[in-house]
């Protein structure tokens, strides 16, 4: 009973595996490649530029709360 149920699945999967082999597939058009094609580039871009952004944000006040304690420091002020 076991073999029986086990070679009726195996069958099952390699006939939809053969049903999935002789299904072409769809051709997208030039419009929807160009459209695919924009909106990966566009989120890659964007999450390129938010980086980016942050890196510099987080550099700059870095570098500017050590040159702000750097003066004060050498004027005398305690923060």
């Amino acid at each position: 009973m076991k073999k029986t149920f086990l070679i009726l699945c195996g069958a099952g999967l390699v006939s939809l595996a053969v049903a999935s082999c002789n299904q072409a597939p769809k051709p997208m058009d030039v419009a929807a490649i160009t459209a695919k094609a924009d909106s990966v580039f566009n989120s890659k871009k964007q999450s390129l530029v938010d980086a980016a952004n942050n890196a510099c944000m987080t550099d700059g006040a870095a570098k500017t709360k050590a040159i702000c304690d750097s003066v004060c420091e050498a004027n005398g002020v305690k923060m």
